[in-house]
């Protein structure tokens, strides 16, 4: 059940909660047109991604992407052919366990690893460059974006402790 409602001469439909949303036999608002595929030719084959739970695009306009169930990250040129892909199962350098989380920043990838735990950095040609584990510092980290030099992330808040957002330093894991 939802209600319709005009705001400053748009009309939307309201669901209980005053989300917007549209039903589905009415026209979509938005119409997309396909203009490239990602890691496959045209037509049925088997899938290439196995779980996409993070897309980046960086200044040369190459896609990147983090498939969680395949453990790696990958990288697309322009044109949809594989660039190169790494990573595996596992908690060491270069290895993924649960990863969530991807930002393309100036020439580095940040990937959120372990349930937010670190933020493993990889080089935008696919090389592992480092790792920063939180300990005790705060509480798993849900990537954001990365603006004037600092990646935000989000802090989680469990039980009375708020959620927080943090500007860090990637070069000292400094918080602003």
């Amino acid at each position: 059940p939802f209600t319709v409602e005009k705001r400053d001469g748009v009309m939307h439909a309201l669901n209980r909660q005053g989300w917007n949303v549209w039903v589905d036999t009415t026209p979509a608002p938005l119409q997309f047109e396909h203009k490239q595929t990602y890691g496959a030719n045209e037509g049925a084959g088997p899938a290439f991604l196995g779980g996409i739970r993070g897309v980046a695009v960086g200044d040369s306009g190459r896609v990147y992407v983090l498939d969680d169930e395949n453990h790696r990250l990958v990288a697309f040129n322009s044109d949809g052919s594989v660039h190169w892909s790494s990573g595996r199962k596992g908690q060491g350098p270069g290895e993924f366990q649960d990863p969530s989380g991807l930002i393309a920043g100036p020439s580095r990838l940040y990937v959120e690893n372990q349930y937010g735990q670190q933020i493993d950095i990889w080089t935008t040609g696919g090389d592992f460059v480092d790792r920063h584990t939180f300990q005790e510092e705060m509480s798993p980290a849900d990537l954001v974006g990365f603006a004037e030099n600092y990646l935000i992330v989000s802090e989680t808040g469990f039980g009375d402790a708020p959620q927080r957002i943090h500007a860090l330093d990637p070069s000292s894991w400094e918080r602003e």
